[in-house]
């Protein structure tokens, strides 16, 4: 038997137990790094972070690993313990062909009551096992040194040093790393036949493992047919002048403590509500599309908007950014307007109808319901330079979510959504468990750079449980049904999204020498960051193809680098404010 500590900027492979090539530093100052960690393992954690490493361990002989076992004793300091620890179990997952990674974690405590059958998985027996070890420190933890102990029976203990910075990372991260998904899902492919108060811990774990990551868990509540997942509308009753809210109750139980706050309780992510919530409004809720054109449709829409105002300040719930937002596509034939991701110059036209309808709740929920924040997203390609700069669409949206190449190539687009105090996001960029580990980093430190607010993952984010065995870009949460728990699993790039939004609260805490540190790393000059403007993006949109995207790159100063150059900028941010 034999362990060994990990830093947690490396994968490791079962098949071997050593590192994936791809990651390993290439330059000197990130190779001090890891040689630092190993000879000396020490920490630096801002408070309100989490304090992060592995344990690797090769055992005498092929098993599951259930017979083996890691603590972690509290973290002792001069005037305060780090009590909490957890260790999860990483769990196997193939890459290519012939070869594996790490992606999955399963709390070690469910991993190892699991039947053999399951903990053996398609990687069968093996020698080599790693774990995932994460301290959260709380933000009154004083600052100063302390100390903890690594023990695995038959190995001798190793030593771990966290050292808690007098530095705070905000409460709100300033990068909002979004997990999109949609509603059914979890109810009918991920924990099917759960029900009651069952189905709402197994909902609510998920919410909470993004919050504990300090990401956000974004659940589209409707289909292309516009028809509601049951429990994400409350009831209606009436029609036209009468209709109204039947009862609040349900969806206040269900979703009142996301609004609240109080569902992320003790999260390493902090207590506060969820940031970003889609509405369940669309083409056929809460008004029948069969008489859209009438003046009944537009009272109708209206009037249950100006109720949910009234209603969410009525609650508290005010910090939320409650969004309206249209995902519908004509191709599939129920509506006749590409909602998302509009092409065709005829379909921009109903968005400033909508526009209007959101401003006519405003007006009818009056003061009662003037802090309710409600957002009007739209997501959008093709036909952005156009629109983003168009005086008359410019300012419907509040919220612009960007295809990540034309958002590169169109700085102007963010100048313009800038301007009028709008939200800008991209979509897309992180990849699966393929990739360079800390990319999750690097894309959050790129979206720091340019300015963005946040951005999508990928268009969902909460795998089938056959991706705890197969690599796809399609996860970053995964079902814990096969191991006997019907709640939410983290994974590896999860925990690098939460690294990646703490050094970009780093970097916007150094203001203007964050900026100045990333381009000298990078080797960037302030351009570089952006991809000049292709001719194509002012033709007519109905002449747009698939193949000009293809050929028009977008521009990353970060990639083609030391694969840990996300780490020393981490690093070096600390260094800069810890000496300020």
């Amino acid at each position: 038997m034999h362990a060994t500590l990990c830093s947690d900027r490396l994968r490791t492979r079962p098949e071997a137990g050593e590192p994936i090539r791809r990651d390993l530093p290439t330059t000197p100052a990130a190779q001090a790094l890891e040689t630092g960690f190993s000879e000396s393992p020490l920490l630096r954690t801002p408070r309100g972070g989490v304090a992060s490493f592995q344990v690797l361990v090769t055992a005498d002989a092929p098993g599951d690993g259930a017979d083996l076992s890691v603590r972690v004793a509290p973290f002792a300091g001069p005037a305060a313990t780090l009590d909490r620890v957890d260790v999860c179990y990483e769990w196997p997952c193939r890459i290519a062909e012939e070869e594996w990674t790490y992606e999955a974690l399963v709390p070690l405590a469910v991993y190892q009551a699991a039947p053999a059958e399951v903990r053996r998985g398609p990687f069968g027996p093996r020698r080599h096992h790693a774990f995932w070890v994460d301290v959260p420190v709380p933000r009154d933890t004083p600052p100063g040194t302390y100390h903890g102990t690594v023990e695995v029976p038959g190995c001798e203990p190793r030593s771990v040093t966290i050292e808690v910075l007098p530095l705070t990372l905000p409460l709100v991260p300033r990068v909002t790393v979004d997990l999109n998904s949609y509603s059914e899902a979890l109810h009918t492919q991920h924990h099917p036949g759960l029900t009651g108060p069952d189905q709402i811990a197994c909902e609510r774990s998920y919410y909470r493992e993004a919050h504990d990551h300090r990401a956000v868990l974004h659940y589209l509540p409707y289909d292309h047919a516009g028809n509601v997942t049951a429990g994400y509308a409350p009831p209606l009753t009436g029609r036209g002048r009468s209709l109204r809210v039947a009862d609040w109750s349900a969806y206040d139980a269900r979703f009142g403590p996301l609004f609240d706050g109080s569902a992320f309780a003790s999260s390493p992510g902090g207590r506060r509500p969820i940031p970003h919530w889609y509405l369940p409004f669309n083409y056929d809720w809460p008004a029948d599309f069969a008489h859209f054109g009438a003046r009944g449709y537009d009272l109708e829409f209206a009037q249950i908007m100006a109720e949910f105002r009234r209603h969410f300040q009525a609650r508290g719930w005010t910090q939320t950014a409650f969004e309206l937002f249209f995902n519908h596509k004509k191709r599939y034939r129920f509506f006749p307007w590409d909602g998302d991701e509009r092409k065709h110059a005829v379909d921009r036209a109903h968005f400033l109808h909508f526009r209007s309808l959101l401003d006519r709740a405003a007006a009818l929920a009056g003061p009662e319901g003037a802090k309710t924040r409600i957002v009007n997203r739209t997501d959008i390609s093709w036909s952005y330079a156009q629109d983003v700069t168009d005086d008359r669409l410019g300012p419907v949206f509040d919220m612009w979510v960007v295809n990540s190449g034309n958002f590169a190539w169109t700085r102007f687009g963010l100048e313009a959504i800038r301007a009028r105090g709008q939200i800008a996001w991209w979509y897309g960029g992180i990849g699966g468990p393929e990739r360079p580990t800390m990319d999750p980093d690097r894309q959050v430190i790129l979206c720091w750079r340019r300015g963005a607010d946040g951005f999508l993952a990928s268009w969902l984010n909460m795998a089938v449980d056959a991706m705890l065995d197969q690599a796809s870009e399609l996860s970053m949460l995964y079902p814990g049904r096969r191991f006997g728990w019907d709640r939410a699993l983290g994974s590896l790039r999860l925990c690098r999204v939460r690294r990646g939004t703490e050094t970009a609260d780093l970097l916007e805490m150094l203001g203007p020498r964050g900026r100045a540190l990333v381009d000298e790393l990078a080797g960037a000059s302030d351009d570089d960051w952006w991809t000049p403007t292709p001719d194509w993006v002012f033709y007519p949109t109905e002449t747009m193809s698939n193949e000009m995207y293809r050929r028009q790159r977008a521009a990353n100063p970060l990639a083609a680098r030391d694969p840990h150059l996300p780490a020393l900028i981490h690093e070096r941010a600390l260094d800069l404010l810890l000496r300020s």
